[in-house]
């Protein structure tokens, strides 16, 4: 989480940097000195700071939702991936520039922004992109009775930055290592020994769900045990649970009323040619298996579970053309501010399962009862990880690891990072 805050707020630096140069550029012919034109630069911005504190944040968020945040941070990026990232930011800037630029400033100034920015972020992505590259994989000495290969190809993201070592093939795993991973369950006497001379010999030594944890973001079921949780698991304060209550019911009652117009419209505009009622009535189970009925817009054709219950498909033919675009700007799923409203879910949270699916699932994965003990959300840490699941027990696990990880970890801070990252899910229309 600070890492990602780091991120983004370095960012922010790199952009509010590159637009007082700029400034400094264009005020620069006036001055006659560098006190004089730190003076001139500062007067010029605070008496247009409205149009610059605009500009920035619609600079910012538009990077945000187009996914440059993220440039340069997988490993193995191309010099083809730079160039994408490199065409999107004239896109971004293109877009900002007319909106912005062109319409609070001259075009000799608005111009001159438009370069500082494109400069200044063009090579900060390039540093990034090459230092990506030069970091690589870290070694990494595998202490488990398991085979690393197969669980690496379950976590792709660990895959991509350790290499796993064993102590029989490395000659160096008597002496000094970078990380360490060990299992607690296979801790003993000898075991402890042994990482304790790591870690005085300054290694890092860490138990491998913390590792899975910090680099996938979720929780692994194949090597979790309910004692880990129990130890590692956050303290919710009575002081989160009392203002998300309240924060939830507010921030509900301001998007419905904002939404309640287009999402109506676009459903009276479907039953028109899709016949059937408005809403879309089911009953889920929320917190502490407690029973609820959700509101939903209607997406589908009429008695689209005549056949029986069952998830929606990628394709799924009982959809229907409006239904369609209502999902994928989760339109069809406005009512269910008004279960918000009525503290039966919270804007995040695991999504609420019906119980048949529920019983079904229970079987299968372990801990999975845990997602009911918190309310669920209108989005999650699942839904801007990963998607829609579907039937798919392979993606419900890797959905219940994600979920996990939120019941773990969940804050006010986590809380409103999942609905930033939900916001370009919206936009950009990738809901389904």
């Amino acid at each position: 989480m600070r890492k990602r805050i780091g991120f983004h707020l370095l960012h922010l630096i790199v952009l509010v940097a590159a637009i007082v140069l700029a400034v400094a550029a264009y005020r620069f012919p006036l001055a006659s000195g560098s006190t004089d034109l730190a003076g001139r630069t500062l007067a010029f911005i605070l008496e247009r700071w409205p149009n610059f504190l605009l500009m920035t944040g619609t600079t910012f968020l538009m990077i945000y939702i187009s996914g440059l945040s993220y440039a340069g941070r997988r490993a193995g990026g191309g010099f083809a991936e730079y160039l994408n990232v490199i065409l999107k930011l004239v896109l971004i800037l293109g877009m900002v520039s007319f909106m912005e630029f062109f319409l609070f400033f001259s075009s000799r100034i608005g111009r001159r922004i438009y370069l500082f920015i494109f400069l200044f972020m063009a090579l900060f992505y390039l540093a990034k992109f090459l230092g990506g590259r030069r970091r690589g994989q870290t070694d990494m000495l595998w202490l488990l009775k398991r085979s690393p290969q197969p669980f690496l190809e379950e976590y792709p993201n660990l895959a991509a930055k350790y290499r796993p070592n064993l102590p029989e093939n490395s000659q160096a795993s008597k002496s000094f290592q970078d990380v360490v991973v060990y299992h607690r369950r296979e801790l003993d006497d000898e075991m402890a020994v042994r990482l304790i001379r790591y870690k005085l010999q300054g290694s890092w030594v860490v138990d491998l769900n913390y590792l899975v944890e910090k680099e996938e973001e979720r929780i692994p079921l194949d090597t979790v045990s309910i004692d880990w949780l129990m130890e590692k698991l956050n303290r919710v304060h009575r002081h989160y649970l009392r203002a998300s209550r309240w924060l939830n019911a507010l921030l509900a009652s301001i998007l419905l009323l904002v939404l309640a117009i287009p999402a109506g419209l676009l459903a009276l505009l479907h039953c028109l040619f899709s016949p059937g009622p408005l809403f879309f009535v089911q009953e889920r189970l929320g917190i502490n298996q407690k029973p609820f009925r959700v509101f939903k817009l209607r997406s589908m054709v009429r008695d689209a579970e005549s056949g029986g219950a069952r998830f929606s498909a990628r394709k799924d033919r009982r959809v229907t053309r409006l239904g369609k675009i209502m999902r994928m700007f989760r339109m069809d799923e406005v009512p269910q501010l008004w279960n918000v409203i009525r503290g039966e879910m919270n804007l995040v949270g695991p999504r609420p399962e019906r119980a048949v699916f529920i019983r079904d699932l229970e079987r299968r994965l372990p801990f999975y009862r845990l997602r009911l003990l918190v309310k669920p959300g209108l989005t999650g840490w699942a839904q801007v990880k990963m998607g829609y699941a579907g039937d798919d027990v392979a993606q419900q696990r890797r959905k219940l690891e994600y979920d996990l990880f939120y019941i773990k970890n969940r804050s006010l801070a986590l809380d409103l990072l999942i609905l930033v990252k939900t916001l370009p899910v919206v936009l950009r229309g990738l809901g389904r």
